[in-house]
């Protein structure tokens, strides 16, 4: 595998039909037309194109003040919506606070001397700034001077995820898992997990994330993945289980919920829905 190039992999896309991208494109053609009808209209004969644009400007006034504040309303009783944006306000600023000192150190130590602990650092640095395309050859660079790098291999499965390439995340995770199960308080399993979800592998997913919850308890990540896979095969009722505790209200004195955790919960609301509970 050619980790310098991982970074511009992206998974294919496929399916039947126009899908979303066709039906824009016609759209867009349509409205294209449109306008240019107008624009020779307006040139061979304004007073036409003049009866045309008026009656058709006067009912896109009205359709954009009735439909504005119904989509502002739809989106904000979405669950995810709010949470997303407070999720996004949180990865913008943890990236706006990135320390880049020890990056730059390791850097220049790196053009003397190369060590798989400072490839690590300006990885890492790098994955917090969203350069996930950048990290990546560091982490392999830093597997290929020490392969026993429990933390390169962890963040290197982690970045590969965030660019698609999840075949190669799913083999990264499970050398981590295998090496070291506990490797950041049991996220590498969860990490694992997502892997083998994204690559359809649901049985190896709702294993790894059972065995993470015997470990650290119910997490609303992993409810929220239990219930989706549940759903998927069709056990309703199983789903809904692991839906209704990744919705539930945090307990009286314990810590606001993080961004993620919020997140996750909202999406589990949405799912429940779907399994005939309440959002």
């Amino acid at each position: 595998m050619d980790l310098a190039k991982q970074g511009n992999s992206s998974p294919p896309v496929g399916g039947a039909g126009l899908g979303t991208r066709g039906v824009a494109a016609l759209a867009l053609s349509g409205v294209s037309c449109a306008a240019l009808v107008v624009a020779i209209l307006a040139h061979t004969a304004p007073a036409a194109a003049l009866a045309v644009v008026d009656p058709l400007g006067g009912l896109l006034g009205r359709l954009v003040s009735v439909a504005v504040p119904l989509v502002a309303v739809a989106l904000i009783a979405w669950p995810p919506f709010l949470p997303g944006i407070r999720l996004w306000i949180a990865r913008m600023r943890d990236r706006m606070s990135v320390d880049q000192g020890p990056m730059l150190t390791a850097q220049d130590r790196l053009r003397h001397l190369e060590t798989a602990p400072d490839h690590v650092t300006v990885g890492l640095a790098q994955l917090r700034l969203g350069q996930t395309a950048r990290a990546i050859p560091h982490f392999g660079r830093a597997l290929a001077l020490d392969p026993s790098h429990v933390a390169a291999r962890f963040h290197l499965g982690r970045a590969l995820l965030q660019v698609g390439a999840v075949d190669e995340a799913r083999l990264a995770l499970a050398d981590v898992v295998r090496m070291d199960p506990a490797h950041a308080f049991g996220r590498a399993r969860l990490e694992f997990a997502e892997a083998c979800e994204r690559t359809g592998d649901d049985v190896a997913a709702d294993q790894a994330l059972a065995d993470h919850e015997r470990e650290y308890g119910p997490q609303r990540r992993s409810d929220l993945a239990r219930g989706r896979i549940a759903l998927r095969r069709g056990d309703r009722d199983t789903a809904r289980a692991f839906l209704e505790r990744a919705i539930a209200s945090p307990q009286p004195g314990t810590r606001r919920l993080t961004p993620d955790e919020a997140f996750d919960r909202a999406r589990a609301r949405v799912l429940r829905w779907r399994c005939g509970g309440k959002a």
